[in-house]
């Protein structure tokens, strides 16, 4: 467990070994500072157990920042049931997470935050195969959702691969899950933007279970 204060910075693990995270690492800010900084690094990351990430504003500065790097040629990324990544915002802009691996990216029941309580939504990215060729598997609520007059933020799925973005698909066997994406504002502002990218003489699939819900939505767009 780690708590960084207003605007800590930290890295986490040096890329050589195997990274495991199941406690709270927590960058979180109050008042009018922003939130702080969180880097983590290693050949597998492994985010199990609800574990919780955070470096979100709790008053008027700007979400903080959380980068997840799993390196080498054949590294993993998978966050398990339960756990959270959040840069949220009450009153400024969310933050930004991103999240790569050289492989396959899986996100089993999880929650990546990027939000705003009364201002703009923040932005995520998620990056399979790096190095190549990966998987991205996304079983999972991702929001950079905006109140007040803020607008949606920004949602970036990218996989280098020939195979299909999986969007509402447990990893183990396929089972049918849920997954959330949504970049919408529910206030007086715009909806935000949902780019699938995947990857440079690669077709763009996307296999979404039936169960899924892809929004970028304004109160404008849906009539209220």
């Amino acid at each position: 467990s780690l708590n960084a204060g207003a605007t800590g910075s930290n890295q986490i693990g040096n890329g050589n070994q195997v990274l495991t995270v199941s406690g709270t690492l927590n960058t979180n800010s109050a008042g009018n500072g922003d939130g702080g900084e969180i880097n983590l690094r290693g050949p597998q990351i492994n985010i199990i157990d609800g574990a919780t990430i955070s470096a979100s504003a709790l008053g008027s500065g700007f979400g903080g920042d959380v980068f997840i790097s799993a390196l080498g040629s054949d590294a993993d990324l998978n966050l398990g049931l339960g756990t959270t990544i959040a840069v949220r915002s009450n009153s400024g802009t969310g933050g930004s997470i991103d999240a790569a691996a050289s492989r396959n990216v899986s996100l089993s029941g999880s929650l990546l935050d990027a939000g705003s309580l009364q201002g703009d939504g923040g932005s995520i990215t998620l990056e399979a195969g790096s190095a190549g060729s990966g998987l991205l598997n996304v079983d999972a609520d991702i929001v950079a959702d905006a109140g007040g007059s803020g607008n949606g933020g920004a949602l970036f799925l990218l996989q280098n691969s020939q195979l299909a973005i999986q969007i509402g698909t447990l990893a183990n066997g396929g089972s049918p899950g849920t997954g959330l994406l949504s970049a919408s504002s529910f206030g007086g502002g715009k909806g935000g933007n949902l780019t699938l990218n995947s990857g440079a003489g690669n077709d763009l699939s996307v296999a979404v279970n039936q169960n899924s819900l892809l929004a970028g939505s304004s109160p404008d767009a849906l009539g209220t």
